[in-house]
């Protein structure tokens, strides 16, 4: 009969054996310790958007809080929260408390995924006293930002059988019915883009372009469908360059440099966007004859490079301001702000200064 004791060799004097496992993985753990907001409702929409950048050097960590295209989203479900529980929007829920609940992937991959996985197991993330106010069976759907935040959290409501909706992804790989069958977005796809990018060039005469694109599905969906569009307008792709550990942006600006043309188009996500005007920026003048036509708005952060984003267009599909959203955006008090952890962070960046009695 087989037991579990352990019987050393007589040969083998007493020793002392400490436990070489590793603690608490200190991603994890960092995962767990995420900041949220969560308001309470008879049902719930989550929401998990990039409010913070990735850390420029630990890529698992969230960095500085996003000035442009992160809280902005997150303001706008409240504001649609707000609208429908105060009977002020164009539907109704004939009594019924809508809540929401707001994480922050950091435009970190596979992020979505993650902090979705802790709310829906009780696992971390959520405190105790609010695991105990969100039943997890009343999360309707979720509202994420991009195309790899789409990717991701899919891989959660894909299983759960719940919408999943986005107001920026505009990949076409999101029209796979089979791979995305409930996702929807609330803007136009990568053809209006790539449609306007070659009308672009072609009144400019730029009649030979390189692409740069980013190894995701919204650069490999862009570069193909920019190309294909391309074609239509007579404008010819000369080259293709997929930024990837065997090929980085600096490899890929040298190469594009002894190119016949300076023309390049970028369906770059915001990490590899960021590699390239770095590279660009330490390039001393090398590559400042390059003309690039963003297929992202990256405005705000080609000013952060100064000259090095000389002769640069962007390009963002614009929708009307409402007027009604811009007065809520008026309405929040100092009170709300330091409520909202991330509101509190924006704020304060966007001022360069603390509200008083707080420290950061």
């Amino acid at each position: 009969m087989l037991d579990n004791t352990l019987t050393y060799p007589s040969s083998i004097p007493p020793q002392t054996f400490y436990s070489v496992c590793p603690g608490v993985c200190a991603d994890c753990s960092y995962l767990t310790k995420s900041k949220y907001t969560i308001e309470e409702g008879d049902i719930t929409i989550g929401g998990i958007f990039g409010l913070h950048d990735v850390d420029r050097l630990y890529k698992t960590l969230c960095g500085d809080i996003r000035v442009v295209n992160g809280v902005q989203l997150s303001l706008a479900m409240h504001y649609a929260i707000h609208a429908i529980n105060n009977k002020t929007a164009p539907v109704s829920l004939n009594g019924i408390k809508l809540g929401g609940l707001t994480l922050d992937h950091c435009s970190i991959p596979g992020r979505p995924w993650e902090l979705m996985s802790y709310v829906y197991t009780h696992t971390g993330l959520l405190s105790p006293a609010d695991r105990m106010k969100l039943d997890n069976s009343n999360i309707l759907g979720w509202i994420t930002d991009n195309t790899a935040a789409v990717e991701s959290a899919a891989m959660v409501t894909n299983g759960l059988d719940i919408p999943l909706v986005s107001p920026l992804a505009s990949s076409a790989a999101f029209q796979d019915k089979e791979r995305y069958p409930t996702f929807f977005r609330t803007i136009q796809g990568d053809v209006t883009i790539s449609v306007a990018i070659s009308k672009l060039a072609k009144s400019l005469s730029y009649n030979y372009v390189n692409v740069i694109y980013s190894s995701d599905s919204f650069g490999r969906g862009g570069a193909e469908t920019f190309e294909s569009v391309a074609a239509q307008e007579e404008i010819c792709v000369l080259q293709k360059y997929m930024v990837s550990p065997s090929m980085n942006a600096s490899q890929i600006l040298r190469l594009i440099s002894l190119s016949s043309s300076q023309v390049v188009v970028l369906w770059t996500n915001m990490a590899d966007t960021t590699s390239l005007f770095n590279a660009r920026n330490i390039s001393s003048g090398a590559y400042q004859r390059f003309t690039l036509i963003f297929s992202m708005p990256y405005m705000d952060m080609a000013k952060q490079y100064g000259t090095s984003a000389f002769q640069s267009f962007f390009f963002n599909i614009q929708t009307e301001n409402d007027p009604s959203y811009l007065r809520f955006l008026e309405s929040i008090t100092e009170d709300d702000i330091l409520k909202n952890p991330f509101l509190y962070e924006y704020y304060t960046k966007l001022h360069r200064c603390n509200l008083p009695g707080i420290n950061l």
